[in-house]
């Protein structure tokens, strides 16, 4: 039977994001908290400790409000041990937690008789935060995080893709694809780890079954569309490696002379991208693929394709596409302009006049803008135009003084025909760079002066009235012990302690994705 229970924080990321504000001690988690109590009728105990001890630390000089926080962790505490152990008294109810029984004593003097020092308030606090750290916030990461999304996305969209295209192309039934042995212990490896629904037993669906499984744990995966987005662009999914590519192209395709996307492979992603668009716009993916174009280790072949993907993505936004039917009122403005432009190359100088249709940029100013990034792309071209294996001396960045003009100038000549480094610069003999010229002195000047006298001396701290030395100081060392909760099994010890190992020094296969190529039967051209 299916529990379902109402939380106060309204996504996984919140309590973790939470989380780790309290493990770092972050006041900033008394806002969540007060948000918290307001759609909740009452917060778990957990959290009410935290949120006791979390007040109780705005100063630590004041008495009170430290032993205030003890206080109210101790009542915490002691309802746990009278609802779980049964125990009537604060004494066993610590004992049973792993408290130790000098915190019930500091809570009992700083209540009912003489406010303990200072120095005994912080270590009582330190020991307490210590224990609801370890016993409460330090195993309560939620499981369902964007952790867990990062890791499935990626393969759930990968099986999305190639059953997308076996179906496109007509395959009824999964078992055909069986004798493609690469391709099917993919898809059947992918599914194994994606799906988990009647045993994994890929062969009992069809081809558009199995998509429609696809398709249903992808909403329920509730990744967010900037993620898809992102996902797709980084995964090599809207731009498969080349071979994959060839085999998606019908016959007539591959003799064009421009990069052009196959059909098949926009009618696969189609309803994804559209969904991106209808939640947070199609210009996000725009982002995700200029970035992609602008980086330099990314293949030319899949720059080129990143491209055409833009193409044909701003015409579906401009309303021009008859592939992608997307949103025209896309928000792109200038802002968006300024930050596809930020990384010029002449990938981004083909795809200026799409960019500028979107933000409705005509005329001159796309001109002016045409012409600033050519000036950039020539500046960064002429850095390239020699060669780059060929080792440059001091000779080559310029010519003596002794030379007359016109001799400097046919030199110049001579070495910009011949690769070299043309440059003003000039060579000064060695008698410039004596040792007297490179270190200067002043006069009368030592490193006695960058000392302090020995007759200084350290002050000590100065003590508040009432104060002794001890509490200048942050608390006992006291280490919390992790409860045992009832139903939980203590851990046996490990007989080999590889885990300690860092992973960089142990001897583990590493899995590296792969992509396989869907084959298609084709008839014969006459």
């Amino acid at each position: 039977m299916l529990k379902v229970g109402v939380t106060p924080w309204s996504h996984p990321d919140e309590w973790n994001h939470v989380r780790e504000l309290v493990l770092n001690r972050d006041r900033e988690a008394l806002q969540y908290f007060q948000v918290w109590r307001s759609r909740s009728v009452r917060l778990p105990v957990g959290i009410e400790i935290t949120a006791a001890l979390l007040e109780a630390s705005s100063d630590f000089t004041n008495s009170l409000s430290l032993s205030m926080g003890i206080n109210r962790f101790i009542n915490h505490v002691s309802h746990l041990g009278m609802n779980i152990y049964g125990f009537s008294k604060l004494y066993s109810a610590a004992e049973a937690l792993g408290i130790p029984e000098w915190i019930v004593d500091v809570r009992h003097d700083a209540t009912h008789g003489q406010m303990p020092s200072l120095y005994m308030l912080r270590s009582a606090f330190d020991t307490c935060w210590s224990w609801i750290l370890l016993n409460y916030w330090e195993h309560k990461k939620v499981c369902e995080s964007s952790e867990v999304i990062s890791e499935r996305l990626p393969h759930l969209l990968d099986l999305y893709m190639y059953l997308k295209i076996y179906n496109i192309w007509g395959t009824t039934s999964l078992s055909s694809i069986a004798s493609e042995e690469a391709v099917y212990s993919h898809i059947h490896g992918l599914w194994a780890s994606s799906i988990q629904i009647n045993g994994n037993n890929l062969l009992k669906y069809s081809v558009k079954q199995a998509l429609e499984c696809v398709s249903v744990e992808l909403e329920k995966l509730n990744a967010s569309p900037l993620e898809v987005a992102r996902t797709l662009v980084e995964e090599e999914l809207l731009v498969p490696p080349q071979e994959f590519l060839q085999s998606l192209l019908k016959d007539g395709e591959e003799d064009s002379d421009c990069v052009e996307l196959p059909k098949i492979l926009i009618s696969v992603w189609r309803n994804i991208i559209e969904s991106i668009d209808h939640k947070i716009g199609a210009r996000h993916l725009v982002d995700c693929l200029v970035d992609k174009i602008g980086q330099d280790y990314v293949e030319e072949s899949v720059k080129e394709y990143s491209s055409a993907w833009v193409v044909e993505i701003t015409e579906g936004m401009a309303g021009r596409s008859n592939n992608l039917k997307l949103k025209t009122d896309h928000g792109c403005t200038l802002a968006s302009l300024e930050s596809w432009l930020a990384t010029p190359n002449r990938l981004i100088q083909m795809l200026l006049p799409c960019f500028a249709g979107l933000v409705c940029l005509k005329g001159k100013s796309v001109s002016l803008l045409d012409q600033l990034i050519s000036a950039a792309i020539n500046e960064t071209d002429s850095k390239s135009k020699y060669d780059k294996e060929k080792v440059f001396s001091i000779d080559d960045i310029g010519v003596n003084n002794n030379v007359d003009v016109s001799k400097k100038e046919s030199l110049k000549d001579s070495s910009e025909s011949n690769g070299m480094i043309s440059s003003t610069w000039i060579r000064q003999p060695d008698s410039q760079w004596s040792r007297g010229k490179l270190y200067k002195t002043f006069p009368g000047q030592t490193w006695d002066s960058l000392w302090l006298p020995d007759s200084c001396t350290w002050e000590h701290p100065k003590l508040s009235e009432g104060q002794v030395e001890d509490d200048i100081c942050g608390g006992l060392e006291v280490e919390a012990v992790k409860v045992l909760w009832p139903g939980q099994k203590r851990p046996l010890p490990s007989d080999s302690d590889s885990n300690d190992v860092p992973a960089f020094y142990r001897n583990e296969v590493v899995n590296t994705k792969k992509q396989f190529t869907p084959k298609k039967k084709r008839s014969k051209r006459s």
